[in-house]
């Protein structure tokens, strides 16, 4: 007696065709040769069966899958070229022979098309569309050709629409067209009890066969069955992943972050040095730097330490590093810097050593009061920059009088600079070139005053920072590269050897009796914290330096004019390299 066989269309496409194939593998040769070898027989003996049986509903699906043809290679069909029809045992075209505009500047692939019965596939030449030319050949698999009912570009638009659109969202469209496209009926013909659901794909309004479906609705064959059981068991629903709001096993829990954020407080409280305010362009609480010799690594291996001696167990690094980011993103470490605030610094190591809390508050109170007192510099280094600049665009004719300078030397430059520099030249005594310059906020604008160790007061290069130079060079910049000013604003470094002593304000005073200028006001900023934009000028000139082989002054001014169009060179001898 022949065993009945009960299956669906949905089984049939998830069981017989190749589960999780969304995108065609493979040539056609390969998979119609799969589909004959495994498919083939098994229908035949599932539609004589369910003959045998009785079952017409069963007989006819089982005779579909029978004569059906692989969606996939429906659709990779489409996206051929149209076959050509040259013969198979066709050698190469002779001299003269009337060659196919699609095989010029091309290549013959000798394939098996199951869908138009055998054939050559021409490949065009590089200037060939293989979707125009797939165009001219629609083919979805089935016996109605429904891909052919529609134009290539309402098909492409489609796919392309799909693709745009997120994959939660391209569910729920598809879910929404299976619900109105299957058929709700409980019970079949003969008033038996229905097994299986049947559902009617439609595309723009026409009726599609299910390979025609997935196509133009790029959904895969296991996506497709996978939204089906979905719907058939939980109706018109999102799909939600198995895992969401699911705990993993290996998530620290409540106690080991607690216990995580605890020690490094309390480190923090020992090590750290609270900052007297918010960092520069922030509003919230400020920061906690623990010191620079410090890192994430060091703190983990004291906390690991910790938890060996308390019997706890303990995370990894990148855990601990996860945790104190989310939680205490305030406690920082210092960055190695150069050339910072003695009177910061001291301030900081004294309350890092203090042993008691009111010293640790008196020193911080002392940090806080010496930041404030920068500040308020700062703070009016700013304003007389905005004036400046708001002056200069106004333009209306008359003197000005809110023009803003700064002056400063630059670290000394050594010549010949390469940017490979050879071994030996590091032994030797390179010549020695010292930069000044004087920048005007309101253009900006700086003039670079390079001088050579010959160009200098002294001998051998000697004297180049006393205030003479820094006068000298002052002066010159005021008749030549100034703006005619009337009334200026200066500020330089605390620096007693070059700008705060008796020298400069005699010279600046002699400019107002003399009517160079009818008001000079000359500020100074606190030493530590002098930074300012002839600083940054400066470093754009040093970061074109190190990148540069010099080895003239010439070829030094070149440098300087390059780094920045703010940036110009003005040597010595008094001629301007432009």
């Amino acid at each position: 007696m022949s065993r009945r066989v009960f299956f669906t269309v949905d089984e049939a496409l998830a069981g017989v065709l190749r589960e999780g194939e969304d995108e065609f593998h493979g040539d056609a040769d390969s998979s119609s040769d799969c589909y004959d070898a495994s498919c083939h027989e098994f229908d035949q003996a599932a539609e004589q069966d369910a003959e045998s049986q009785g079952d017409s509903d069963l007989a006819e699906d089982a005779h579909f899958l029978n004569n059906r043809v692989d969606p996939d290679v429906a659709a990779a069909n489409y996206l051929r070229l149209e076959p050509a029809n040259q013969p198979e045992d066709a050698g190469p075209a002779a001299a003269g022979d009337d060659v196919p505009e699609a095989a010029v500047d091309g290549e013959i692939l000798e394939e098996n098309n199951p869908l138009a019965g055998g054939g050559n596939i021409a490949v065009a030449g590089p200037e060939a569309d293989p979707v125009a030319a797939a165009a001219q050949h629609q083919n979805c698999g089935c016996r109605l050709n429904c891909l052919n009912k529609f134009d290539r570009d309402t098909i492409q638009e489609s796919i392309m629409n799909m693709r745009e659109m997120e994959r939660s969202r391209c569910d729920d469209m598809i879910l929404a067209l299976l619900e109105s496209s299957r058929f709700n009926v409980k019970e079949t013909a003969r008033g038996g009890k229905r097994r299986r659901e049947t559902y009617s794909y439609c595309f723009k309004g026409v009726d599609v066969c299910v390979g025609a479906f997935r196509y133009v609705y790029d959904v895969g064959k296991k996506r497709l069955f996978n939204l089906q059981q979905h719907l058939k068991q939980n109706g018109l629903v999102p799909r939600v992943h198995g895992n969401t709001a699911r705990r993993p096993h290996n998530a620290l829990g409540y106690t080991d972050v607690r216990r995580i954020v605890e020690f490094i407080n309390n480190h923090a409280d020992v090590h750290g040095i609270p900052h007297p305010a918010p960092l520069r362009g922030r509003d919230d609480a400020p920061p906690l730097f623990l010191p620079a010799t410090q890192t994430y690594k060091s703190v983990h291996a004291l906390y690991k330490d910790s938890c060996a001696a308390a019997q706890f167990e303990s995370v990894g690094e990148s855990s601990f590093r996860s945790i104190w980011h989310q939680c205490l993103p305030k406690i920082k470490f210092m960055t190695p810097r150069t050339d910072v605030c003695s009177t910061c610094e001291q301030l900081r190591r004294a309350a890092m050593s203090s042993r008691s809390e009111a010293s640790k508050d008196k020193a911080g109170a002392a940090l806080t009061d010496h930041i404030a007192y920068c500040r308020a510099e700062r703070e009016y280094y700013k304003q007389k920059t905005i004036d400046a600049k708001a002056e200069m665009d106004l333009a209306t004719g008359e003197p000005l009088r809110c023009v803003h300078y700064t002056f400063d030397f630059a670290q000394n430059v050594f010549l010949p600079q390469t940017a490979r520099q050879e071994g030996p030249l590091y032994f030797k005594t390179p010549f020695k070139v010292q930069l000044f310059g004087v920048c005007c906020e309101a253009i900006p604008r700086q003039i670079n005053y390079l001088l050579g160790e010959a160009d200098t007061i002294g001998e051998d290069g000697r004297k180049s920072h006393n205030p003479n130079t820094v006068v000298s060079l002052l002066h010159h910049y005021f008749a030549v590269h100034a703006l005619g000013e009337d009334e200026c604003f200066l500020h330089a470094d605390n620096c007693a050897g070059q700008n705060k002593n008796r020298t400069m304000m005699a010279y600046l005073a002699w400019r107002c009796i003399v009517g160079l200028h009818r008001r000079i006001s000359l500020s100074f900023m606190i030493t530590g914290h002098t930074r300012c934009l002839v600083d940054g000028l400066f470093g754009l000139v040093k970061q074109k330096y190190r990148r540069s082989d010099i080895f003239t002054l010439p070829q030094l001014a070149s440098v300087v004019n390059n780094s920045s169009v703010a940036n110009a060179a003005q040597l010595a001898a008094g001629s301007t390299i432009v």
